[in-house]
């Protein structure tokens, strides 16, 4: 077992299907139900890691495909902020209230780890 080629076997995937179950996955990749604890681990680190994202019906997406974005968090005068696309050449940013600052600090990296959901 590759954890490595089978992520990124899931990526590939993923992107042609909107979301994919755990058992999908698991069958996907020719796992063993027998493992079901480990495989369950397995694809949950991939979540903690923010390769994928899982949703409240406990289906599994790329992130990118369900409205998050990657970049750098910018406060404006503690009144705003930006969050500039990590993908982008621009510095167009993505207009934050103050409201939904939650715990976010200026310079705070929407990174590998970590995404911010557009609507």
């Amino acid at each position: 077992m590759n954890l490595e080629k089978d992520l990124e076997k899931i990526k590939e995937l993923l992107k042609d299907v909107k979301y994919l179950t755990l058992e999908q996955i698991t069958n996907f990749l020719d796992w063993s139900p027998k493992n079901k604890k480990d495989n369950k681990a397995i694809v949950l680190s991939w979540v903690d890691s923010g390769d994928l994202i899982l949703d409240k019906k406990h289906r599994l997406s790329l992130p990118e495909n369900s409205g998050y974005v990657k970049g750098i968090f910018r406060i404006i005068k503690n009144k705003f902020a930006f969050v500039d696309r990590e993908d982008s050449e621009e510095k167009e940013g993505i207009f934050i209230p103050k409201e939904d600052f939650n715990n976010a600090l200026d310079g705070y990296c929407f990174g590998k780890n970590y995404w911010i959901r557009t609507w």
